[in-house]
């Protein structure tokens, strides 16, 4: 599996030449000029590593929607990514052995207020009253380290946030229960590594099992390419 991270240039415009025009469309869709340029990043970012993946110039790779509204690609059922992205960042995983769903967030910024009413909404009842068991001031960090370990746990299942996250249970020990699983669905037995890096607590969920993966990080302007080992 490889992590790869985009670091993005305030206001700084991400090149939209590699997309199709059905990408751009969507780009030029968006009310937000920040989430236009987060999706565009986005898109570069994974057409020019999976590019190089699979052998082929980043404009010519075919990138499809599940009904879920999942990226995919068809013709290669033996790769699966999955993109997040947070302020002027764009994290991406690419998993050649079942299927992987990774969430990253910025580390600070974050109210506690805003924290206080979000919790009952990703929370189960007995993780929230575990979590208001820490000292006021590590509450925070705790709460945003179980969310992202959640919605990467959904999107390695391949519906994200359609499901509720409330069902996703993340035992002592970091094993992983989630009660929203259909059959053939990834999520139930899955794995998840997380960390802290560059400011952003991160977590990454595959299906299968994994080596702690080492993140590659790229900056604005850089040549997107991946690391040969």
């Amino acid at each position: 599996m490889e992590l790869h991270c985009l670091h993005l240039r305030t206001g700084c415009p991400a090149p939209d030449n590699v997309l199709s025009l059905a990408e751009r469309q969507r780009a030029a869709a968006f009310r937000s000029s920040e989430a236009a340029r987060l999706f565009v990043a986005g898109r570069v970012l994974c057409r020019n590593i999976l590019a190089e993946v699979i052998g082929c110039a980043p404009e010519a790779l075919a990138i499809a929607l599940s009904p879920e509204g999942r990226p995919y690609l068809p013709g290669h059922p033996g790769i699966d990514f999955n993109l997040s992205h947070t302020t002027g960042t764009v994290a991406l995983a690419v998993c050649l052995n079942g299927r992987v769903g990774i969430d990253i967030e910025r580390a600070e910024g974050h109210s506690e207020a805003a924290m206080r009413d979000l919790m009952p909404l990703i929370l189960s009842e007995e993780e929230e009253a575990d979590l208001r068991q820490l000292p006021p001031g590590e509450q925070p960090t705790a709460f945003l380290a179980r969310w992202v370990a959640k919605e990467a746990v959904l999107k390695c299942s391949g519906r994200g946030l359609l499901d509720d996250p409330r069902r996703v249970t993340i035992e002592s020990g970091g094993s992983i229960s989630n009660s929203c699983n259909r059959p053939n669905e990834a999520g139930g037995g899955c794995r998840f590594h997380a960390g802290r890096d560059y400011g952003h607590l991160w977590a990454v969920a595959t299906e299968n099992p994994v080596e702690r993966p080492l993140w590659h990080h790229h900056h604005a302007g850089d040549r997107l390419k991946r690391e040969r080992r």
